[in-house]
């Protein structure tokens, strides 16, 4: 009886040990199973995640040059260094950002926000008492709606804002013999004023604001073996608007030490090219020459009289000018390493009577990882300017245009992300 107790407890002990090994290998099946499902999963889940194609293109150019030099006292009679100079600070902060889309239905949308901002002094205030002045305040946005038509081509609208934001003015000089100086024209000074300078107001916070928008066609071309970038936007239909908020008025004086070359009231819509808004053209050429006249035997109450009464005539209310014509923009860039790549953007705009040309053209080197140089150039021609009168002669746009030209060699800290 004890021997087959004894056999009847090994049965147990052994049926049950084998269940609990047949347990766990199931256990451990089914967990090996499972790993593998989410291992699977996983898998299939990157394999997704990497075949999703990604149809925007984003990116942010941002950099931060300037250049300093400091001169002390040569002697105690002169503060410029032994062979001319002067110390000097200048700063110029710019960013571009862009993002594209690029969809799978056809539709296209690119989009380009460009700031540029800067600002120098060489630590001597102006005969205005300014010492430090703008060199750069640009404010843009452009962007181009379309549909993609085959080979690169779409049907596009367009639309560009360019504007400032803060005030700067016109260039003041001390040296009479290249003097270009602005009065102001209210209140009317009292006897004993003197040839005071005050500020000659060339822009302010929207003023002016530049838009131009039309509808044509958009080609784009890339290459990213060799690292070029194309787009070229075509618009036979396009409205431009100049448009200025501030009319602040100053007398502005042309004066090579002996004679007044000339004296005309003006506002920031002149130096926009928008001209001005004269109610009264003979009354107010009456009230200039009376001026002039005064500026030449040195009567400034007499002056200041002529001025204000001049300033009568020129409408306070805000300018605008637009235009209807056809316009092209094309935007190419070329990387050809990792430190050096070319950028280019030609603009151009015709309203039959005028042209209108804005070509900025740069070159950027990277030295040392967020350490670079850049080389600009923007030459720039406009004859869509509002015709003037001098002299009782009418002047249009191309009497009045020439080739200004904006050059820039700069070497900070810059930064450029892509996506």
């Amino acid at each position: 009886m004890k021997k087959v107790l004894l056999f009847v407890s090994a049965l147990v002990v052994s049926m049950t040990a084998m269940s609990q090994s047949f347990v766990s290998a199931t256990d451990a099946a089914a967990a090996k199973a499972e790993s593998a499902a989410v291992t699977a999963d996983a898998q299939a889940a990157a394999a997704q995640a990497e075949a999703k194609p990604n149809y925007w293109k984003k990116g942010v150019d941002l950099s931060l040059t300037g250049s300093q030099s400091y001169v002390s006292k040569n002697s105690s009679w002169s503060t410029e260094w032994y062979n001319g100079g002067n110390s000097a600070l200048s700063g110029l902060f710019t960013l571009k950002s862009w993002f594209n889309y690029e969809g799978p239905q056809g539709l296209m949308w690119d989009n380009l926000i460009d700031l540029k901002y800067g600002i120098g002094t060489n630590f001597s205030k102006d005969v205005a008492g300014r010492a430090w002045h703008l060199s750069d305040d640009k404010t843009a946005f452009s962007t181009t709606l379309g549909y993609n038509i085959g080979k690169g081509w779409h049907i596009a609208w367009n639309g560009d804002l360019t504007t400032t934001l803060f005030q700067n003015y016109s260039t003041i000089s001390d040296n009479r013999s290249k003097m270009f100086y602005a009065v102001p024209l209210q209140p009317v000074r009292d006897a004993g004023v003197g040839t005071e300078m005050a500020d000659a107001l060339s822009s302010a916070c929207f003023s002016p604001l530049r838009f131009t928008t039309g509808v044509g066609v958009d080609y784009k071309y890339s290459n990213e073996e060799k690292g070029i970038e194309l787009s070229v936007y075509i618009s036979p239909y396009t409205y431009k608007l100049v448009y200025v908020d501030d009319m602040r008025k100053f007398a502005a004086i042309k004066d090579d030490g002996d004679n007044v070359d000339d004296i005309y009231v003006t506002s920031i819509s002149d130096v926009a090219g928008i001209g001005q808004n004269i109610t009264d053209q003979d009354a107010y050429n009456a009230a200039i020459a009376k001026a002039q006249e005064a500026q030449k035997v040195a009567d400034y109450v007499t002056f200041y009289e002529g001025m204000n009464e001049a300033a009568k005539y020129v409408n306070p209310n805000k300018m605008k000018s637009f235009n209807l014509g056809s316009s092209f923009d094309v935007r190419y860039r070329q990387k050809f390493n990792d430190n050096i790549a070319l950028s280019s953007r030609l603009q151009f705009y015709t309203n039959y009577v005028g042209i209108e040309v804005d070509w900025e053209i740069a070159a950027e080197f990277t030295l040392y990882k967020l350490l670079t140089a850049k080389i600009s150039v923007n030459p720039r021609y406009d004859s869509t300017v509002a015709e003037k009168v001098v002299d009782g002669k009418t002047l249009t746009g191309w009497d009045q245009a020439k080739l200004q030209l904006h050059e820039l060699v700069s070497i900070g800290l810059a930064y450029r992300f892509e996506k």
